[in-house]
């Protein structure tokens, strides 16, 4: 018994890897996470750190990397449901990352290429 298999064309090519924006969706989903880990480790530091006494400078830092946490959750969740209107604001909060050598700025070149592609 032997059984035919057909192939077609479209399966010929292979694999061509995620779509750009899923690239751009996981990229920014481990910036988020790994912002809100710091974040937590800021609150932590802020809770059981000087007794008595609130650091307003680390509490502002505390509060805009929660911010740059949740943008970049955002902008994944966009990027995932293809929203072209996520492109450009994943460049901008990328900028920032290329300087954070070197796995921000493997995470913000995967983000800046990706986003710069058609997410057709």
């Amino acid at each position: 018994m032997s059984i035919a298999v057909e192939s077609d064309s479209s399966s010929s090519r292979g694999w061509s890897g995620p779509h750009p924006s899923g690239r751009v969706a996981g990229a920014h989903k481990v910036v988020g996470v790994l912002y809100l880990i710091l974040a937590l480790m800021f609150t932590l530091g802020l809770v059981f750190g000087r007794q008595g006494v609130l650091d307003v400078g680390m509490a502002v830092g505390t509060v805009a990397i929660f911010a740059f946490g949740m943008s970049h959750l955002l902008l994944s969740r966009a990027a995932m449901r293809t929203r072209t209107w996520a492109r450009g604001p994943s460049i901008l909060v990328a900028l920032p990352l290329l300087f954070a050598f070197p796995i921000g700025t493997f995470f913000a070149v995967v983000i800046i290429i990706n986003s710069a592609k058609s997410w057709d």
